[in-house]
């Protein structure tokens, strides 16, 4: 509360910050509420770490709950692509590949971002769709640092880093 008083421009940011609070004092239910003030601000600052808010449904019994949250969040959102990838994999998580894919064509567009084709691996993979298998992996290869030591990892954005461990 202190630090946000001198940083009042965007108050979705201290929801975020409120929410990790929470959450590591065991108070999954506030935490929830102050990620929704994050959501409803639209803001792409904390990447993906924001939508991984499973652990905070599965503390509560509500799992179930992830799927559509993340959808009607995707309906609000549509521009935020770790929002669109993050609800990619998890509709691959769920076997849902039809969606999955459709997803992370839609996000990619014309772009090579690494998110969506890592994220289209395990489609292609799935649905036995071998030629495009291939010619993602030749689009998103050459994007992956050959040095992957855990030094080198660390100095990587959270999200690079997932991307490449994945």
């Amino acid at each position: 509360d202190e630090a946000a008083k001198f940083r009042t421009g965007r108050p979705g940011l201290h929801s975020y910050n409120l929410a990790l609070v929470f959450r590591e004092t065991g108070k999954a239910e506030q935490a929830l509420s102050e990620l929704d003030e994050y959501f409803a601000a639209q803001l792409q600052s904390k990447g993906r770490d924001a939508y991984q808010c499973s652990d905070l449904l599965t503390d509560l019994g509500r799992s179930d709950e992830l799927l559509p949250k993340l959808e009607a969040l995707h309906e609000q959102d549509p521009r935020n692509a770790f929002l669109a990838y993050f609800l990619g994999d998890e509709y691959v998580s769920r076997e849902q590949f039809d969606k999955a894919q459709a997803l992370f064509e839609k996000t990619l567009g014309g772009s090579s971002d690494p998110r969506g084709l890592v994220g289209l691996i395990p489609v292609y993979r799935r649905q036995h769709k071998h030629s495009e298998l291939v010619d993602v992996l030749g689009k998103v290869y050459p994007q992956i640092p050959e040095d992957r030591s855990p030094e080198d990892l660390q100095k990587l954005l959270p999200d690079a880093r997932a991307v490449v461990q994945r």
